[in-house]
Formats: C-alpha cells, structure tokens, sequence
C-alpha cells in the first residue's frame, strides 16, 4: 500500500534538490522518497547530533570568553598574589564543554522516566 504526500518547497529548496537529484541520476520521487528513509533511519542519531552540535556550540561559546589574567598581585605592600586559574587550554574547554552536554542529557532522561 502507498500513501501520497503534497507538499511545497521554496523556490531555492527546489532548485537545490533538483541539483542533488540530477548529480545522482534520481527523480524527485525518488530523491524525496530517500530523504525520507534517511530521516527516519536518522531519528536514533538524532540526540547524538543534537550532542554533537550543543558540544560545539558551548566550546565556542566559552573559547570567545574574555581571556582572565594568569594571577593578580595585590598593589598595597606586602601584598600577596592571588592565583586564578589560567585561561583554559582547546582540550579543557572542549572537555568542560561535554561535561555540560552529558549533564544536560542526564537531566533530560531523568525527566522522561
């Protein structure tokens, strides 16, 4: 049994597609009917890609954070030096970055249990 679908796509979606297909040497049908396998195969890798792209997006987010100073000295005398953590290196940032995203998709399954 088959079922048929209507749908509209903007122009440049179309133009796009009609590009892909014709690389491939697909109809429109048959280019949409394999977009559709892809997307329902995908759904199981969904919640890694969304993952993937939050981990990306936090390490970003944080490698643009204004760099802090290795350590502050105290100008009164006999002042100490306060030590602050240096800015964090690419791999302590991508490692804080997934720390968050592993946190945020505990919390997420504790909510649909």
């Amino acid at each position: 049994m088959t079922t048929t679908i209507a749908t509209s796509l903007p122009q440049d979606d179309l133009t796009e597609l009609d590009r892909l297909r014709r690389s491939q040497g697909l109809t429109r049908a048959e280019a949409v009917r394999a977009a559709i396998r892809w997307y329902v195969a995908a759904d199981g890798q969904r919640e890694l890609a969304e993952d993937l792209i939050s981990t990306r997006l936090i390490h970003d987010r944080r490698q643009q954070a204004p760099s802090r100073p290795a350590a502050q000295r105290d100008p009164r005398p006999g002042g100490s030096t306060s030590a602050q953590s240096p800015t964090p290196s690419e791999d302590e940032i991508m490692d804080m970055a997934v720390a968050e995203v592993r946190t945020a998709r505990a919390e997420r399954a504790k909510g649909r249990s």
